[in-house]
């Protein structure tokens, strides 16, 4: 009986943890369609709204570097994705969801800079504008050849690499917001 209720126990919060990931899920496709944009966007809006909001709680509570925090938490994302859901992405494509979680902490960052400047969330400010990366097409990466499954770490390097360059076109992009509300 014991045993039965420790495993129930270690249940719980994994199927609350399923039945927010299937929520937030719907809701990037949700927010997408809202904002008239097609659902390849869904899952650029979800990588990067969740790194912004995930990463606005992490710099709430100040007990770790929050952008580290955020990227550790994609790259189990993925792992999880692999071994749990048994999805099997490309690298290329694992280097795009990276690259957007990346997108919503520089967002969160200019956030925490600005203020709420825009009257939109801003990461549907960065999607509606093409700062999210939507397609695998997006993303300037080519794996190592002969590899067919995902390689995380090789997206995770490509991220590393890349980063100043992401950062200065999603600043690009929010800077445009905050121009445009200094305007009206």
């Amino acid at each position: 009986m014991a045993l039965i209720v420790l495993l129930a126990a270690m249940a719980v919060p994994f199927a609350a943890l399923g039945t927010f990931y299937t929520w937030y899920q719907a809701m990037s496709f949700r927010w997408a369609a809202e904002a008239g944009l097609p659902e390849s966007h869904a899952n650029a809006i979800k990588h990067a709204r969740a790194a912004f909001e995930v990463h606005q709680a992490l710099d709430w509570f100040r007990i770790f570097n929050a952008e580290a925090g955020v990227l550790w938490l994609g790259k189990m994302n993925e792992y999880a994705e692999r071994y749990v859901k048994n999805v099997h992405d490309s690298t290329r494509e694992v280097a795009k969801d990276m690259a957007n979680n990346y997108a919503g902490i520089v967002a969160a960052q200019w956030y925490e800079r600005h203020g709420p400047a825009c009257k939109r969330h801003l990461v549907m400010h960065l999607a509606m504008r093409d700062g999210l990366k939507a397609l695998e097409e997006d993303v300037p990466f080519t794996p190592a050849p002969g590899k067919h499954s995902p390689n995380i770490p090789e997206a995770g390097q490509w991220l590393e690499q890349h980063k100043p360059a992401l950062r200065m076109a999603v600043e690009k992009k929010l800077d445009e917001c905050l121009k445009a509300k200094i305007r009206d």
